[in-house]
């Protein structure tokens, strides 16, 4: 299992980039652009969401002192504020749909999990 946190999240945002890719591209041939924008929407936040909790956890945990609780938590709810913010501006701007960005909300988790199980899932036995 790779030990350094950068890699884990490199790598996890290059799968829910794909997964993010991949579902509009189902949504684009049904024609279902709010869905599809919706999600890719959805997809982007997700993964500039686990950016911004990383740096905010480095920095909490950082040697020596770290930041002060309450920089953190207002980092939290401004980074929370932001996406929300995202969000209403693309339903009430462009008219994405709500569950495809939910959906797409999932991407970066979905990556982060698979990424976990698979790395820490031991290697089949020699000769099978």
């Amino acid at each position: 299992m790779p030990s350094d946190d950068g890699a884990i999240v490199s790598r996890a945002g290059r799968w829910a980039a794909g997964i993010g890719v991949a579902g509009a591209a189902v949504f684009l041939g049904f024609r279902l652009w709010d869905w599809a924008l919706g999600f890719g929407l959805g997809a982007a936040l997700s993964i500039l969401n686990v950016v911004l909790i990383r740096r905010s956890v480095r920095r909490f945990t950082a040697a020596g002192e770290g930041a002060p609780i309450w920089r953190v938590f207002a980092g939290s709810l401004l980074r929370t504020g932001l996406v929300a913010a995202v969000i209403l501006a693309g339903f009430f701007l462009v008219r994405v749909n709500l569950i495809a960005v939910g959906l797409g909300l999932l991407a970066a988790q979905v990556a982060l999990a698979a990424q976990a199980l698979s790395s820490g899932l031991p290697a089949p036995p020699e000769g099978r």
